[in-house]
Protein backbone atom coordinates (compact mmCIF):
# COMPACT_ATOMS: atom_id res chain seq x y z
CA UNK A 1 0.00 0.00 0.00
CA UNK A 2 1.12 3.15 -0.57
CA UNK A 3 0.27 7.33 -0.87
CA UNK A 4 1.19 9.25 -4.24
CA UNK A 5 1.90 12.81 -4.44
CA UNK A 6 -0.19 14.57 -7.17
CA UNK A 7 0.70 17.74 -7.69
CA UNK A 8 -2.40 20.23 -8.43
CA UNK A 9 -3.21 24.07 -9.94
CA UNK A 10 -1.68 26.94 -8.43
CA UNK A 11 0.54 24.72 -5.57
CA UNK A 12 0.50 22.40 -2.79
CA UNK A 13 -0.48 18.56 -3.22
CA UNK A 14 -3.30 16.51 -2.28
CA UNK A 15 -3.09 12.56 -0.91
CA UNK A 16 -4.22 9.88 -3.03
CA UNK A 17 -4.42 6.24 -1.43
CA UNK A 18 -2.90 3.33 -3.90
CA UNK A 19 -3.23 0.10 -2.96
CA UNK A 20 -2.21 -3.39 -5.05
CA UNK A 21 -3.81 -6.68 -5.32
CA UNK A 22 -2.88 -9.96 -7.21
CA UNK A 23 -5.97 -10.64 -9.26
CA UNK A 24 -9.26 -8.98 -9.63
CA UNK A 25 -10.67 -10.99 -7.38
CA UNK A 26 -8.41 -10.04 -4.94
CA UNK A 27 -9.65 -6.60 -3.86
CA UNK A 28 -10.43 -5.59 -0.76
CA UNK A 29 -14.46 -5.85 0.19
CA UNK A 30 -14.07 -2.10 1.39
CA UNK A 31 -11.94 0.97 0.73
CA UNK A 32 -11.79 4.26 0.67
CA UNK A 33 -13.51 6.39 -2.06
CA UNK A 34 -11.56 7.14 -4.59
CA UNK A 35 -8.80 4.43 -3.56
CA UNK A 36 -6.73 3.75 -7.09
CA UNK A 37 -6.17 -0.55 -6.87
CA UNK A 38 -3.78 -2.02 -9.30
CA UNK A 39 -3.35 -6.00 -9.85
CA UNK A 40 0.13 -6.00 -9.70
CA UNK A 41 2.78 -8.20 -8.25
CA UNK A 42 5.45 -5.05 -8.00
CA UNK A 43 5.05 -2.73 -5.01
CA UNK A 44 4.00 0.75 -6.04
CA UNK A 45 5.88 3.37 -5.99
CA UNK A 46 4.60 7.51 -6.71
CA UNK A 47 1.80 7.79 -9.16
CA UNK A 48 2.18 10.41 -12.25
CA UNK A 49 -1.49 11.72 -13.53
CA UNK A 50 -0.49 13.07 -16.59
CA UNK A 51 -1.03 13.05 -20.26
CA UNK A 52 2.59 12.00 -21.45
CA UNK A 53 5.34 9.19 -19.82
CA UNK A 54 6.91 11.23 -16.73
CA UNK A 55 10.76 11.46 -16.91
CA UNK A 56 12.67 10.39 -13.81
CA UNK A 57 10.25 7.70 -12.87
CA UNK A 58 11.86 4.80 -10.95
CA UNK A 59 11.01 0.79 -10.88
CA UNK A 60 7.75 0.62 -9.31
CA UNK A 61 6.35 4.09 -9.89
CA UNK A 62 2.83 4.29 -11.44
CA UNK A 63 1.80 6.27 -14.52
CA UNK A 64 -1.86 7.08 -14.89
CA UNK A 65 -2.73 8.44 -18.58
CA UNK A 66 -5.19 11.28 -17.98
CA UNK A 67 -7.57 12.30 -20.88
CA UNK A 68 -10.92 14.69 -21.52
CA UNK A 69 -12.89 11.27 -20.54
CA UNK A 70 -13.31 8.25 -18.25
CA UNK A 71 -14.60 5.17 -17.48
CA UNK A 72 -13.55 5.70 -13.48
CA UNK A 73 -13.37 9.83 -13.28
CA UNK A 74 -13.05 10.71 -9.86
CA UNK A 75 -12.32 14.07 -6.95
CA UNK A 76 -9.06 13.75 -5.64
CA UNK A 77 -9.38 14.16 -1.97
CA UNK A 78 -12.28 16.83 -0.47
CA UNK A 79 -13.05 20.15 -1.51
CA UNK A 80 -9.87 19.98 -4.00
CA UNK A 81 -11.87 21.11 -6.67
CA UNK A 82 -9.55 18.69 -8.66
CA UNK A 83 -11.06 15.90 -10.74
CA UNK A 84 -8.38 13.01 -11.98
CA UNK A 85 -9.96 11.48 -15.55
CA UNK A 86 -7.67 8.40 -15.40
CA UNK A 87 -7.67 6.05 -18.93
CA UNK A 88 -5.06 3.48 -18.03
CA UNK A 89 -2.18 2.97 -15.83
CA UNK A 90 0.97 1.96 -16.69
CA UNK A 91 3.90 0.26 -13.90
CA UNK A 92 7.82 1.12 -14.25
CA UNK A 93 9.21 -2.79 -14.25
CA UNK A 94 12.51 -3.18 -15.38
CA UNK A 95 13.05 0.65 -17.01
CA UNK A 96 9.49 -0.18 -19.18
CA UNK A 97 6.61 1.24 -19.13
CA UNK A 98 3.78 -2.10 -18.50
CA UNK A 99 0.32 -2.07 -18.40
CA UNK A 100 -1.62 -2.71 -15.21
CA UNK A 101 -5.37 -3.33 -14.66
CA UNK A 102 -6.74 -0.93 -12.60
CA UNK A 103 -9.56 0.38 -10.53
CA UNK A 104 -11.11 3.05 -8.75
CA UNK A 105 -13.50 2.73 -5.48
CA UNK A 106 -16.47 4.67 -6.18
CA UNK A 107 -19.70 4.99 -4.91
CA UNK A 108 -18.97 1.49 -2.68
CA UNK A 109 -17.77 -0.61 -5.21
CA UNK A 110 -14.70 -1.08 -7.76
CA UNK A 111 -15.13 0.43 -11.12
CA UNK A 112 -12.32 -0.65 -13.45
CA UNK A 113 -10.73 2.54 -15.57
CA UNK A 114 -11.04 1.42 -19.30
CA UNK A 115 -10.18 2.72 -22.48
CA UNK A 116 -13.59 0.89 -23.84
CA UNK A 117 -16.24 2.49 -25.78
CA UNK A 118 -18.13 -0.35 -25.94
CA UNK A 119 -17.97 -3.85 -24.43
CA UNK A 120 -20.06 -6.70 -25.28
CA UNK A 121 -23.27 -4.91 -24.41
CA UNK A 122 -22.12 -2.17 -21.83
CA UNK A 123 -21.56 1.61 -22.80
CA UNK A 124 -18.34 2.65 -20.91
CA UNK A 125 -16.11 5.46 -21.71
CA UNK A 126 -19.15 7.28 -23.76
CA UNK A 127 -22.63 5.96 -24.89
CA UNK A 128 -22.83 5.25 -29.08
CA UNK A 129 -25.65 6.50 -31.73
CA UNK A 130 -26.24 7.13 -34.89
CA UNK A 131 -26.34 9.73 -37.59
CA UNK A 132 -28.76 9.91 -40.69
CA UNK A 133 -25.54 9.66 -42.91
CA UNK A 134 -25.68 6.79 -45.76
CA UNK A 135 -27.05 5.91 -48.35
CA UNK A 136 -30.56 4.66 -48.09
CA UNK A 137 -29.90 5.45 -44.33
CA UNK A 138 -33.35 4.46 -42.73
CA UNK A 139 -32.99 1.15 -44.36
CA UNK A 140 -30.06 0.85 -41.97
CA UNK A 141 -30.79 1.00 -38.39
CA UNK A 142 -28.49 0.23 -35.18
CA UNK A 143 -29.84 -2.11 -32.48
CA UNK A 144 -28.10 -2.35 -28.99
CA UNK A 145 -28.51 -5.68 -27.50
CA UNK A 146 -27.53 -8.03 -24.72
CA UNK A 147 -24.01 -8.18 -26.09
CA UNK A 148 -23.31 -6.81 -29.69
CA UNK A 149 -24.99 -3.52 -31.72
CA UNK A 150 -26.55 -5.00 -34.75
CA UNK A 151 -26.74 -3.17 -37.92
CA UNK A 152 -29.70 -4.51 -39.71
CA UNK A 153 -30.09 -3.81 -43.58
CA UNK A 154 -33.56 -3.87 -44.49
CA UNK A 155 -32.44 -2.56 -48.04
CA UNK A 156 -29.41 -2.46 -49.63
CA UNK A 157 -28.18 0.38 -47.23
CA UNK A 158 -25.36 2.00 -45.51
CA UNK A 159 -25.13 4.09 -41.81
CA UNK A 160 -22.59 5.36 -39.92
CA UNK A 161 -22.62 4.60 -35.83
CA UNK A 162 -20.96 7.22 -33.96
CA UNK A 163 -19.81 8.32 -30.50
CA UNK A 164 -22.66 10.87 -28.97
CA UNK A 165 -19.66 13.57 -28.40
CA UNK A 166 -15.84 13.67 -29.50
CA UNK A 167 -13.06 11.89 -27.76
CA UNK A 168 -10.01 12.75 -26.47
CA UNK A 169 -6.91 11.02 -28.14
CA UNK A 170 -4.30 12.39 -26.98
CA UNK A 171 -1.93 9.71 -25.97
CA UNK A 172 -3.85 6.81 -28.14
CA UNK A 173 -2.63 5.16 -30.76
CA UNK A 174 -5.19 3.05 -32.30
CA UNK A 175 -9.01 2.68 -32.39
CA UNK A 176 -10.14 -0.51 -32.88
CA UNK A 177 -12.94 -2.12 -33.34
CA UNK A 178 -14.58 -6.25 -32.77
CA UNK A 179 -17.06 -7.28 -35.18
CA UNK A 180 -18.68 -9.86 -37.76
CA UNK A 181 -20.00 -9.33 -40.43
CA UNK A 182 -21.05 -12.38 -42.63
CA UNK A 183 -22.22 -10.97 -45.74
CA UNK A 184 -19.63 -9.94 -48.92
CA UNK A 185 -20.00 -8.81 -52.69
CA UNK A 186 -17.93 -6.11 -52.20
CA UNK A 187 -20.14 -3.53 -49.68
CA UNK A 188 -18.56 -0.97 -47.91
CA UNK A 189 -16.94 -1.28 -44.41
CA UNK A 190 -15.19 1.97 -42.43
CA UNK A 191 -13.79 2.76 -39.20
CA UNK A 192 -12.88 6.19 -39.01
CA UNK A 193 -12.45 9.63 -37.21
CA UNK A 194 -14.05 12.99 -38.23
CA UNK A 195 -14.81 16.30 -36.22
CA UNK A 196 -18.28 16.62 -37.74
CA UNK A 197 -19.59 13.50 -38.20
CA UNK A 198 -22.13 15.26 -40.73
CA UNK A 199 -19.64 15.85 -43.24
CA UNK A 200 -19.16 11.87 -43.86
CA UNK A 201 -22.49 10.87 -45.51
CA UNK A 202 -23.19 9.31 -48.93
CA UNK A 203 -23.80 5.55 -50.30
CA UNK A 204 -20.05 5.56 -50.45
CA UNK A 205 -19.44 7.24 -47.80
CA UNK A 206 -17.61 10.68 -47.90
CA UNK A 207 -14.33 9.70 -46.93
CA UNK A 208 -12.68 13.35 -47.60
CA UNK A 209 -14.58 14.91 -44.53
CA UNK A 210 -12.97 12.25 -42.41
CA UNK A 211 -9.96 13.07 -40.13
CA UNK A 212 -8.70 9.91 -40.75
CA UNK A 213 -10.02 6.39 -42.23
CA UNK A 214 -9.38 2.60 -42.24
CA UNK A 215 -10.91 0.75 -45.03
CA UNK A 216 -12.33 -2.83 -43.41
CA UNK A 217 -12.29 -6.49 -45.78
CA UNK A 218 -15.38 -6.30 -48.04
CA UNK A 219 -15.19 -10.08 -47.82
CA UNK A 220 -16.98 -12.31 -44.83
CA UNK A 221 -15.02 -11.51 -41.35
CA UNK A 222 -16.35 -13.53 -38.52
CA UNK A 223 -15.13 -12.00 -34.99
CA UNK A 224 -12.64 -9.73 -37.11
CA UNK A 225 -10.42 -6.99 -34.84
CA UNK A 226 -10.03 -4.31 -37.64
CA UNK A 227 -7.47 -0.58 -36.56
CA UNK A 228 -7.26 2.88 -37.44
CA UNK A 229 -4.09 4.54 -36.77
CA UNK A 230 -4.58 7.68 -34.47
CA UNK A 231 -1.31 8.14 -33.29
CA UNK A 232 -0.31 11.53 -34.67
CA UNK A 233 -3.88 12.75 -33.34
CA UNK A 234 -4.52 14.56 -29.96
CA UNK A 235 -7.87 16.46 -28.56
CA UNK A 236 -11.21 15.59 -29.65
CA UNK A 237 -12.93 13.42 -32.26
CA UNK A 238 -16.41 11.40 -33.03
CA UNK A 239 -14.96 7.75 -33.55
CA UNK A 240 -17.43 5.80 -36.39
CA UNK A 241 -17.90 2.65 -37.75
CA UNK A 242 -19.52 2.34 -41.22
CA UNK A 243 -21.60 -1.20 -42.57
CA UNK A 244 -23.11 -1.23 -46.22
CA UNK A 245 -24.49 -4.41 -46.88
CA UNK A 246 -27.56 -5.40 -49.56
CA UNK A 247 -31.21 -6.38 -47.47
CA UNK A 248 -31.56 -8.45 -44.90
CA UNK A 249 -27.83 -8.53 -44.16
CA UNK A 250 -26.82 -7.94 -40.54
CA UNK A 251 -23.39 -7.00 -38.83
CA UNK A 252 -22.41 -7.13 -35.20
CA UNK A 253 -20.26 -5.12 -33.08
CA UNK A 254 -18.93 -6.49 -29.80
CA UNK A 255 -16.09 -4.29 -28.94
CA UNK A 256 -14.77 -0.65 -29.68
CA UNK A 257 -12.06 0.51 -27.52
CA UNK A 258 -9.02 3.12 -27.45
CA UNK A 259 -5.47 1.31 -27.68
CA UNK A 260 -2.64 4.02 -26.28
Amino acid sequence: MGEAMILRRGGGFGRLRVIAAASASALPATAAEGTVAVVTGTAPGDLYAMATAPAGAVNGDLWMLTGAQSSAAFSLGRNTGVTLYPRCVYQRIAGAWAFVPAYVRLSGAWKPVSLRLYDAGVEMLMAVGQTDQGYNYGSTTYQKQSAAIRAYHGAQSGRWLWTVAPVDLTGIAAVKARFTSPYTSGYGKYLGIATDPGNAGGGTPSLGGLAAYAGLPAATVIDYTAALNVSGFTGGYYLGLYFYQPAGASDYLYEWWLEP
